[in-house]
């Protein structure tokens, strides 16, 4: 390969080399072609041999070496462009700065132990960073992310999950605003990121009204309906929903990451005061229903006031502390929220089945307590409220309060005096106008009642679609004199280990369907005959049936509505022989006859 020098062609002389000049294969100097004009090199091909690039003539820069040798003296002043090309060949990463190669995807590599997982990730800053939650990688820009956690794993917000020990409540709230901040500047959301790497410790007093207008211990601030909607994660890797064994003694159960109130009322009294004076206490929660003190600008009331946010809580455990009577805050209150998803998350007392619920004997103390599970976006709200993969695991007065547009993919609610809790209206509220429960299973055991309606929804009535998979005697109660549950409209289905005999419904305009009652015909049936003649009894198969009559004498056939537990006022709906009628589930027939007429009964 023939060598190029600043000062001559040969090494030793001094003719410089003009610009735009051509060189040879031989080593010869030539113009340009055509006397002057324009060319330029297109391509140099070179072996082994060192090539020297000088500087201008005026001002040489002498740099001797081979290609990849220069390159490196000489890297690119700016990104390059892939032009819709792959890199291929491409190694893997394993430092914070390296690129991750295609293959690395679902390895060790977005493990949260790797070097590049681990990497400061929560500053609000230019680049990206990746988890990994069993599912696949999920991609966030660093900006959005504020990582809570010990700072050896990288932490931006160095947080000590140490079983509760440690207040962490200053640090988490910091996260939270600066999400809130960056998603509010940046019309979209922002992470708080929680590493999974145990419990930590909320133990501040409640911050009551001021300007987040809540009850709560972490406040979500309200946002503008005027600005973009602020979407805010509260997040981690590992799901939270899975509930103690019923024969565990560890406590508190810990999948990923918990956050763990000191929140307790030392008097059922004061508990009341805090939730007539300030709205629901609660753990984490936005602005609620006496935040803005005068008609107009509360939250989740009549007014149709709502902060212009989703909050998103997902592979969370909120616990709160073992109380016989219910006396702590609720893990969550979003009922001032336009709207919000919970997901992969489990809120409990700080306790086990094991030594606690283990007979079932406390259950009724809970109902010495005002606590919620937590509290959906309010009736009114913006159409998502969504409910995935939950687990309630105990210790609450009541389960989550359910409320329209309120969509359940699977919630299990076990040890609440009330579990299953159906939003009419409440806290001044506006009336349910829209379907609550979206047809999905709700599985619920040890509680004293199984259903509370708390309100009418409006126009008096209140839409539910709900399966309750059930270990207990399934009743129902209201707040308001029987009005809520007559209010009651749509279907309930029911299932597990219940005797039908024992369901206690008052008088009410949904439909039961009992899961345990198999369908078809029963020729014979007895059941008007062993209650004799005028006598009017109910469907206790709890799924709706057809009565077909002949023989004897009948004179008169009386219906009564659903639910009771006494015969209420019946009123003749047949004269005829003999023929057919509907029987409700739950509902009441009763024969005027004489003789001994046949009955065969058919289960839709």
């Amino acid at each position: 390969m023939p060598k190029i020098s600043a000062d001559g062609a040969t090494g030793g002389g001094g003719l410089p080399v003009p610009d735009n000049a051509f060189i040879r294969e031989d080593g010869v100097i030539t113009a340009p072609p055509g006397g002057g004009g324009g060319g330029s090199v297109d391509s140099v091909t070179a072996g082994d041999d060192s090539i020297v690039v000088g500087g201008s003539a005026s001002a040489p820069a002498v740099e001797t070496g081979t290609l990849d040798v220069i390159a490196t003296l000489h890297p690119p002043a700016a990104s390059v462009p892939m032009n819709d090309h792959k890199l291929t060949g491409l190694a893997s990463g394993s430092a914070s700065g390296d690129s991750v190669a295609y293959g690395q995807l679902g390895s060790a590599a977005f493990e949260e132990s790797s070097a590049f997982a681990a990497a400061p990730a929560g500053e609000p800053a230019a680049g990206g960073s990746v988890l990994y939650d069993g599912s696949g990688p999920r991609w966030y820009a660093a900006a959005w992310r504020f990582v809570v956690g010990p700072d050896t794993a990288g932490s931006a917000y160095p947080a000590t999950p140490d079983g509760g020990t440690t207040d962490n409540a200053a640090v988490i709230q910091s996260a939270i605003n600066d999400a809130l901040a960056y998603a509010a500047a940046n019309s979209g959301k922002g992470i708080v990121y929680l590493e999974p790497l145990g419990v930590y410790g909320v133990n501040n007093d409640l911050v009551q009204g001021g300007s987040t207008l809540g009850n709560g211990q972490l406040t979500l601030a309200p946002c503008s309906p005027l600005n973009s909607k602020v979407i805010v994660y509260l997040t981690s890797d590992k799901i939270a929903s899975p509930q103690y064994h019923w024969l565990q003694t560890a406590s508190p159960q810990v999948s990923g990451a918990a956050i763990l109130s000191n929140g307790l009322f030392g008097s059922s009294g004061a508990q009341a005061d805090s939730i007539s004076t300030y709205g629901n206490p609660c753990v984490i929660g936005g602005p609620n229903q006496l935040s803005g003190g005068t008609a107009g600008t509360r939250y989740g009331t009549t007014d149709l006031n709502f902060s212009n946010m989703c909050a998103v809580l997902e592979n969370l455990a909120i616990l709160v502390p073992r109380s016989d009577s219910a006396l702590t805050y609720c893990p969550f209150d979003f009922s001032g929220l336009a709207q919000a998803e919970i997901r992969g998350c489990q809120f409990a007392q700080a306790t086990t089945y094991a030594n606690t619920w283990s007979d079932g004997g406390n259950i009724s103390d809970l109902s010495g307590g005002l606590c919620w599970a937590g509290l959906m976006p309010a009736n009114g709200n913006n159409d998502i409220s969504v409910i995935e993969d939950v687990t309630v695991a105990g210790g609450f007065t009541y389960g989550i309060l359910l409320t329209e547009h309120t969509e359940i993919r699977r919630l299990s609610q076990l040890y609440c005096w009330t579990p299953v809790c159906i939003c009419g209206d409440y806290f001044d509220s506006a009336g349910a106008g829209h379907v609550i429960g979206g047809g999905a299973q709700i599985s619920v055991e040890g509680y004293d009642h199984l259903i509370k309606v708390f309100g009418s929804g409006a126009d008096g009535i209140t839409q539910v679609d709900l399966c309750i998979d059930t270990e207990g005697t399934p009743d129902m109660i209201d707040d308001s004199d029987g009005d809520g549950i007559a209010s009651l409209c749509g279907r309930l289905k029911l299932g597990g280990l219940f005797p039908l005999a024992d369901v206690a419904f008052p008088p009410t305009g949904i439909k039961v369907e009992s899961l345990r009652t198999p369908s078809g015909w029963t020729f014979g049936y007895t059941g008007f005959s062993d209650e004799g003649t005028t006598v009017a009894v109910q469907n206790l198969l709890w799924r709706d049936a057809r009565v077909y009559w002949s023989g004897g004498t009948v004179s008169e056939v009386k219906a009564g509505p659903v639910g009771g537990t006494s015969a209420p006022s019946m009123t003749t709906v047949s004269t005829a022989a003999a023929g057919d009628i509907g029987w409700p589930a739950g509902a009441w027939l009763s024969f005027t006859y004489t003789g001994s007429p046949t009955w065969d009964l058919e289960v839709s």
